[in-house]
């Protein structure tokens, strides 16, 4: 497998970090000399550290085709020149937000975790629901 075509080990790290679930079929693993290498799913229980190495399609997968209540859309597309690839989530009303890369896998795994992170975050700032003991 061409490492171009999964997530960097700092990208599947973050992945990781921030709750990726879905099952992969690579994995980046600590090896006993303490390199690390790129494995496919059958071997990546002999590892204890490990992380997941997704293709661009198993990030896809897990992106939503839209964001409902916000008007977005996903949009994804060639760069001109082989510039790289642009995710994006563009709003009929003017402004997006996005990445651009070289790699597409990388695209979609920043505007993955970038969902996350926002998703995260308005987690934590919604006020709870005050409950009176009776």
């Amino acid at each position: 497998m061409d490492p171009k075509n999964v997530t960097s080990l700092e990208l599947s790290k973050e992945l990781k970090e921030f709750g990726w679930k879905k099952k992969t079929e690579f994995w980046w693993v600590k090896c006993s000399d303490k390199s690390w290498e790129l494995t496919d799913n059958d071997f990546q229980m002999n590892y204890k550290i490990k992380f997941p190495a997704p293709l661009a399609t198993e990030i896809l997968e897990e992106l939503p085709i839209d964001i409902a209540g916000h008007d977005l859309e996903m949009v994804i597309y060639k760069a001109a020149g082989g510039r790289g690839y642009s995710v994006s989530y563009p709003h009929k009303y003017g402004g997006s937000f996005g990445y651009c890369d070289l790699s597409l896998t990388t695209a979609l795994a920043k505007i993955w975790l970038c969902l996350r992170i926002s998703s995260r975050s308005q987690k934590k700032s919604k006020p709870k629901k005050e409950t009176h003991g009776r």
